[in-house]
């Protein structure tokens, strides 16, 4: 568990944070991120888990993603941030059971959520990162994890490659940002656009 002055903190991110709170992320896959980010009135704690369901038989995987979620979830939450799915193209190609799949992951992890009374957003892994502004391009196609990777290491001096964990970070980090805005940026930009 690594621990930060909250003050320092704001003063990376650009946004205040809530005082005594707790947020929970998850970076859906086979392998699962959790970024658990917990807050007192002067300090801020990072701790993450990665969990490892491997390739076997995917009614256990189903099994075990209820299963271990429904364990974590059960400790004191304020919020959950789950990763959005979406559908990823090659060429003209949809994986479209690699999407089925993980949405299916993202549903049960939101059940058990739900199940356990902690408040939710769910959120695309570009629009997440965008809320701090991370850079991903120029890393290659099929990269964009090393910028988050990048920015944990460079931006929270948190010496972590694991990607879905970073991803996990992030996203619990969203949770404690109070006035933080859960909607695209594209659509925030619209929104103010069509007030002008």
């Amino acid at each position: 568990m690594l621990k930060f002055k909250i003050k320092d903190l704001e003063a990376k991110l650009n946004y205040k944070l809530k005082k005594n709170y707790c947020s929970i992320g998850w970076d859906i896959a086979e392998k699962c991120g959790i970024g658990i980010i917990k807050t007192t009135k002067n300090e801020c704690f990072f701790d993450w888990i990665l969990l490892d369901f491997g390739k076997k038989n995917i009614k256990e995987i189903y099994k075990n993603i209820a299963k271990e979620s429904a364990k974590i979830l059960k400790e004191k939450f304020d919020i959950c941030i789950i990763e959005d799915t979406y559908l990823k193209y090659f060429g003209r190609f949809a994986q479209a059971d690699v999407f089925k799949k993980l949405s299916r992951f993202g549903g049960i992890v939101l059940a058990n959520t739900i199940n356990n009374k902690i408040d939710f957003e769910i959120i695309g892994a570009t629009s997440a990162r965008s809320k701090f502004k991370i850079k991903t391009t120029g890393y290659g196609k099929g990269n964009s994890k090393q910028g988050v990777i990048d920015w944990i290491k460079n931006k929270l001096e948190i010496d972590l490659t694991e990607d879905n964990c970073c991803d996990s970070i992030v996203l619990g980090l969203l949770g404690i940002c109070d006035g933080m805005n859960f909607r695209s940026q594209k659509d925030i930009a619209k929104e103010k656009k069509n007030k002008k």
